[in-house]
């Protein structure tokens, strides 16, 4: 499994969204359809574009691109949050 993958289910997840929800955000369907099936990874713009979407700490750009450990990511949401 690509690592940000996981990332990205868990904010769809967590949100209640389905992936057809990210497709105008991500580039389209087929975009969003090839990062949640592994061929393609999350390039730093739509890393960025999720962070802002989702409000999460800056420091998930990094992760989202280059890969996510489940804790440090879920903690940057908590950050985010402000919980």
């Amino acid at each position: 499994m690509k690592a940000p993958l996981g990332a990205l289910r868990y904010l769809l997840e967590r949100n209640g969204l389905r992936a057809i929800d990210l497709a105008e955000l991500l580039g389209g369907r087929g975009r969003v359809s090839d990062i949640l099936s592994g061929r393609r990874g999350i390039s730093l713009a739509q890393a960025k574009c999720l962070v802002a979407h989702f409000k999460l700490s800056p420091a998930a750009t990094r992760e989202l691109t280059l890969g996510w450990q489940s804790r440090f990511f879920k903690s940057l949401i908590v950050e985010a949050d402000g919980a």
